[in-house]
């Protein structure tokens, strides 16, 4: 099997993340609105709604405009991550999984050696070039250490 080729690859903010937090900010503010059309006078209840509702969607909005962006590389043995952001490092090598795959995008994780995980939207429009080179090394197993050699590979297939 041919493995996956070495690439670097731009990531950013994904316009998909932000759409889905508008989504859930306008589901929340409706569903706060529809408890409060029956009621006459609005309440302390109701108040204490609005103010937590605004309060989270001001940390959605922070943590969105803050999230990690950078390059991702693909050595062809490991991956590295360079970048800034609020949950970023500057520099690190870890092992990356995918976690939500929509063929034009990715939600990836990578776990460093040592610290807190780094969740990554890539996408297609990121780096239109790479991206099958991309889901190619994310998807593709990894490199063992050592080749096997062809008498073991022939009995691993006649077992």
């Amino acid at each position: 099997m041919h493995q996956a080729p070495a690439l670097a690859f731009q990531v950013g903010r994904s316009a998909v993340h932000g759409y889905l937090l508008i989504g859930l900010a306008g589901v929340s503010l409706m569903t706060g609105v529809l408890w409060l059309l029956p009621i006459d006078d609005a309440g302390w209840r109701q108040a204490l709604f609005f103010v937590s509702w605004l309060l989270v969607l001001g940390i959605a909005v922070r943590q969105w405009q803050h999230w990690p962006s950078g390059e991702l590389i693909w050595d062809g043995a490991a991956w590295r991550w360079q970048g800034t952001g609020l949950w970023a490092t500057e520099q690190c090598h870890g092992l990356l999984r995918p976690q939500l795959d929509w063929q034009v995008g990715l939600l990836l994780s990578l776990q460093p050696d040592s610290g807190k995980r780094i969740w990554l939207w890539a996408q297609c429009c990121d780096d239109a070039r790479e991206w099958a080179a991309l889901r190619r090394a994310v998807f593709a197993p990894a490199r063992s250490a050592e080749p096997i050699p062809d008498g073991d590979a022939d009995q691993a297939v006649n077992r």
